[in-house]
């Protein structure tokens, strides 16, 4: 899941962004609810667990780890693969690769994506949505126990909602 935030007012919006950019909207009043990872949590808002995703390596049919991967290590992946790294913070603790190149930056999964199926990077993509392109022929999953790593995401809002926010809210989060 992308982290999203989305909008009450006349027309509804549902948008895209980064934790940080997120959080920054839901402070200056122009979000009404968010949902993903987020590094910090401002006291501001209430933050209440949502899911929890697997995040996952993976390279495109076009690289060459794709049909060649057999004896592949941990290290091999840090030192010897292009990456994609994630435009905002992600904790140490939470993800331990620390690749000696990072060849591109992006803030969506679906722009890591895109990125990925091109063949020449491996970056980290949430695992349900690796599966499908790993479903497709297009996508490998490399090290999968050794490499995956897990990502709490929260709802986060400001408490005093309009009345068809806060019920849109409790319906989200009894669905999730």
């Amino acid at each position: 899941m992308s982290d999203v935030s989305i909008l009450f007012r006349t027309p509804p919006s549902i948008d895209v962004h980064s934790p940080e950019s997120m959080l920054e909207k839901l402070l200056s009043n122009e979000s009404d609810i968010g949902v993903g990872y987020f590094g910090s949590f401002p006291p501001l808002l209430t933050f209440k667990p949502a899911f929890v995703e697997k995040q996952v390596v993976c390279c495109g049919r076009e690289h060459k780890l794709f049909y060649n991967s057999e004896g592949l290590t941990f290290e091999d992946l840090e030192q010897n693969c292009p990456w994609i790294k994630r435009g905002y913070v992600v904790e140490h603790h939470i993800n331990h690769i620390r690749p000696k190149t990072l060849s591109a930056t992006t803030y969506h999964m679906e722009a890591t994506a895109q990125l990925i199926l091109a063949g020449y990077h491996v970056g980290y993509l949430p695992r349900d949505l690796a599966r499908r392109y790993e479903g497709m022929g297009l996508m490998k999953i490399l090290l999968p126990n050794e490499a995956s790593y897990d990502v709490e995401h929260h709802w986060a809002y400001r408490e005093n909602q309009q009345k068809q926010t806060a019920d849109f809210l409790h319906k989200m989060m009894n669905l999730l």
